[in-house]
């Protein structure tokens, strides 16, 4: 029969939405073997579970026979048990893990109605959710259109992963380790501000003991995970020299979170130690200039330990090529061993010709792009 004239247009959102908690609360009944005391939820026979339900089709509306739902955000695992059972489809990754849904059916949707199998629910065409958590989530979509209503259950379809070492994390239960760094509402900042799952230095580390220096939210002992030019990071992380518990090692860190020894680390409130892998932001140049006291340790692979007066043993950047970090710094220049002043420095075994990133020396204030000259050096006047 076909809807009667003079009906009102604007209560047809409701009644989209009072018919799909209805086709829901039915789905929910047939899973449990529960038909209310109505009619039985006939499966489509090829839908692994699915469940449409006839909400009376509007006369010459194609009929929304079935619904299902594709996903993206996620890997497809479809598994085959050892008895003659079905194979089952689950969408995996690891937490958090952001989904994005679409439903797919043959007729148009006029209004949705999405479960996710932790409380949450969207009315979206399209939602995306994040599991925050590991576990299995069922997932449920009830929808309703001209041509009817139907409905699509999907019980432990999504499997959240435990997070491996080094993923991205916002609290410890994310992670496999059960350690979320800078995660669970630490008060952490810059490159930090995104968790990282790591694990305790020993005998289970499957990765480098990191001695992140400085007395930071994420300073302290961590195994973090090596990285090489074979073994790259994972997404959002980045490839660092940090100090270990036996000298420097390449560990994946959070992009942009430790910088290397000569990079700028100075803000407007002053140098930053924190911002450097060594944990020491020396006061030289513009922007000052991450680097490490090579006191007792030695610097790492591209630099070189140089004894200033008065800031006494610091891993200085070598200069090879292009002079990189000094090229942004009118108050450094690659420069040889030697000089007086207060930023004279040495090097062991007089640096034989090699020039380091350190304090340009001057004759005049006409040497000095900004600044002035003081005292053989271009400095703040």
């Amino acid at each position: 029969m076909r809807r009667a004239a003079g009906c009102a247009c604007y209560d047809a959102p409701v009644r989209a939405f009072a018919t799909l908690a209805a086709v829901w609360a039915g789905l929910a009944a047939a899973a449990c073997g529960d038909d209310g005391g109505g009619a039985p939820v006939d499966a489509a026979p090829d839908r692994d579970g699915s469940a449409p339900i006839d909400g009376g089709p509007v006369v010459d509306a194609d009929p929304l026979a079935w619904v299902d739902f594709a996903t993206t955000g996620c890997t497809l695992v479809t598994e085959t048990p050892d008895d003659a059972g079905a194979a089952t489809t689950e969408c995996r990754g690891a937490a958090p893990l952001a989904v994005t849904f679409g439903p797919v059916a043959p007729a148009a949707i006029d209004a949705y109605l999405w479960t996710f199998g932790d409380g949450a629910q969207s009315a979206e065409a399209t939602p995306t959710h994040v599991f925050a958590s590991p576990g299995r989530y069922d997932v449920g979509l009830a929808v309703s259109g001209p041509g009817g209503t139907a409905a699509r259950a999907r019980p432990g379809f999504i499997a959240v992963e435990p997070a491996a070492l080094g993923a991205a994390c916002d609290a410890a239960a994310q992670c496999a380790d059960g350690t979320c760094l800078c995660g669970d509402g630490a008060a952490c900042d810059g490159g930090w501000a995104s968790g990282e799952c790591v694990a305790a230095c020993g005998a289970g580390c499957d990765g480098v003991c990191a001695a992140l220096p400085g007395a930071a939210p994420w300073s302290g002992a961590h195994c973090l995970p090596g990285c090489a030019a074979d073994a790259p990071c994972p997404a959002g992380r980045t490839c660092a020299v940090v100090p270990g518990d036996a000298g420097w090692v390449d560990a994946c860190v959070p992009a942009g979170a430790l910088a290397p020894i000569g990079a700028a680390c100075v803000d407007v409130a002053g140098p930053v130690d924190e911002a450097c892998a060594g944990g020491l932001c020396a006061p030289i140049g513009v922007r000052g200039a991450c680097s490490a006291d090579c006191t007792t340790t030695p610097c790492p692979t591209g630099s070189t330990c140089a004894t200033f007066p008065a800031l006494g043993a610091r891993c200085v950047a070598d200069c090879v090529g292009a002079d990189g970090e000094c090229a942004g710094d009118p108050w450094l220049a690659c420069v040889a061993a030697g000089g007086g002043g207060d930023l004279g420095f040495t090097v062991p075994g007089g640096g034989g010709g090699a020039t380091f990133c350190a304090p340009a020396p001057c004759n005049g204030p006409g040497d000095c792009a900004v600044g002035t000259c003081s005292a053989g050096y271009c400095r703040a006047p």
